[in-house]
């Protein structure tokens, strides 16, 4: 039994599953949660905005309301997601099998066909039932579906639906169709209720900084995935970053079928870097699943401003091209990339320090680009314009123009001559001026 940890939760269901969340509500004991039944879609969206002020977690009944009303739920109030998996594809099945002999033609809606398909033969049922799948599309109305499902009837080519639509149930329902609703079943409501319950104790205490992690996973290009394939990448995606919340004690939400973000405490971000930075599992995850692996992490005081941080390293992360991640600290200070071919580097895009205001002034470059220098300086003292093009991630070119640009008002100085070996053109190497106070 799991004590009450005062995180408000409300559940956003339509009648039919009231009673498996109750029943499962029941098994968490005292847990501050409370169901919030519609009947329509103008209801639901009544809810959410008359009443997500007072829940810390919002947990959607179904994949259809998720995609379709979050959009309404403000930043400070997580949501989640109950999906319809093989559990609910497997419990639909068994409910015709109960009523009666199991229909040898069926319509389903929801699932992805490459899901049917292997559920089928892996009960042992796919050689005596001929089924006819409409796949889940947030942005198809309900119509369609509907359509899809009495065109199939009326030609005499299925026998029952399956579906996992309330309002495509009480159409089909209404012009005598023989239908069933799909239910979310017990065990993902419990999973979503146990990850609610860690997102809110993170959210809701306010005595430690929150760290947040905002991974996204991008299929190879050369890679032609099917839906099905692509469920299977995310799938393979959630469980890597589940093995590494177990590491650090945090809990994952998903934002989408390749975006997730990871929630736990501070100390969470200094071990990150450095499973990120010296490890190979990053570049081992990547070469399993065939994909790109951007993360962002960011720091602060409150989650929203964690996850702003967290949201603007991983856009960072995905403008390198290759996988790799940022850290953002409550600071303001960056670090990356980490995981990538470069080496990272410590800097920042506030202009309060009165050095990078200074720099930036008389050199006429961003303050981003004079934090970048002065860190790579910091680290491996001098350099060659073509070691420092590649940690900024530009041409040689570019970077011989941010070279004479600091040397003009002095605060570049050429320090010696490199050879490359064997052969090869003299390089320049340069050392940032600096002053008594120690400050180039």
């Amino acid at each position: 039994m799991i004590e009450n940890h005062n995180v408000r939760i409300g559940f956003l269901t339509t009648p039919e599953g009231e009673t498996a969340f109750r029943e499962v509500l029941h098994e968490f004991g005292n847990i501050d949660g409370r169901l919030l039944i519609y009947h329509s879609d103008d209801e639901l969206l009544e809810l959410i905005e008359n009443l997500q002020r007072e829940f810390d977690v919002l947990i959607f009944g179904g994949p259809l309301s998720y995609h379709l009303y979050r959009k309404y739920v403000g930043d400070n109030v997580p949501t989640l997601c109950i999906d319809y998996k093989e559990i609910e594809l497997m419990s639909g099945l068994l409910s015709l099998l109960n009523e009666r002999k199991l229909p040898a033609r069926v319509a389903l809606d929801t699932f992805a066909s490459e899901l049917v398909d292997e559920v089928l033969k892996e009960t042992g049922i796919a050689g005596c039932m001929k089924t006819y799948v409409k796949p889940f599309d947030p942005a198809e109305p309900h119509e369609a579906i509907v359509r899809f499902h009495r065109e199939l009837w009326e030609s005499g080519k299925i026998d029952h639906v399956l579906t996992c639509r309330r309002s495509v149930f009480e159409a089909l329902s209404a012009a005598r169709v023989p239908v069933t609703k799909i239910l979310p079943s017990k065990f993902n409501i419990r999973n979503s209720i146990a990850k609610a319950v860690l997102l809110g104790e993170n959210i809701k205490n306010a005595n430690f900084q929150i760290a947040i992690g905002h991974f996204l996973v991008v299929p190879d290009s050369s890679r032609q995935d099917s839906e099905y394939a692509q469920e299977k990448l995310s799938l393979d995606f959630h469980r890597y970053l589940v093995d590494i919340a177990q590491r650090f004690n945090a809990s994952i939400m998903p934002l989408g079928m390749f975006e997730y973000l990871m929630y736990t405490s501070r100390g969470f971000l200094e071990e990150m870097t450095r499973l990120w930075t010296e490890t190979s599992v990053f570049r081992d995850a990547e070469l399993k699943l065939s994909a790109h692996i951007y993360a962002g992490f960011g720091a602060g005081k409150t989650p929203l401003a964690a996850q702003t941080h967290a949201k603007s390293a991983l856009e960072r992360a995905k403008e390198t091209g290759e996988g790799c991640a940022y850290l953002i600290r409550d600071d303001g200070k960056i670090v990356g990339p980490l995981g990538g071919a470069k080496e990272p580097l410590e800097f920042t895009h506030r202009t309060t320090d009165p050095l990078l205001q200074e720099m930036a002034a008389r050199t006429h470059l961003s303050a981003d680009t004079v934090a970048k220098v002065l860190s790579f300086s910091r680290i491996h003292g001098s350099f060659t314009a073509e070691e420092l093009a590649n940690a900024l991630g530009v041409t040689t070119r570019n970077v011989r123009n941010i070279l004479r640009k600091l040397a003009d008002p002095g605060y570049l100085e050429e320090s010696g001559m490199e050879r490359p070996y064997p052969k090869g053109r003299p390089r320049k190497i340069f050392t940032l001026a600096m002053r008594d106070n120690g400050a180039p």
